[in-house]
């Protein structure tokens, strides 16, 4: 399984619960990388806020693949502005 990773740009301001939240499910829905890894593309993507900002704090999410199949992904920060895919499948 590939993990995959993303750099949430925010600018001079840190990045809060939301921002890797709306990141995230950003990041599932349109990066090219995701559809490459998973072997689908996703339409709709939903995250938990993570509990913290803190490197090493995981949070989860589902995601609708364009041929209608559910996904479980878990995500992980791991620098104050980076976050990573680090495990999916899809329901069965």
């Amino acid at each position: 399984m590939l993990a995959l990773a993303a750099v949430v740009f925010l600018g001079a301001c840190s990045a809060d619960q939301t921002d890797f939240k709306r990141e995230t499910e950003n990041f599932l829905k349109h990066d090219e990388r995701v559809a490459s890894a998973t072997g689908i593309a996703f339409t709709k993507a939903e995250c938990q806020a993570p509990v913290s900002t803190k490197v090493g704090t995981e949070y989860a999410c589902v995601a609708t693949g364009v041929d209608g199949s559910t996904w479980d992904l878990a995500a992980t920060i791991t620098t104050k502005a980076r976050f990573e895919i680090f495990d999916y499948k899809v329901r069965t």
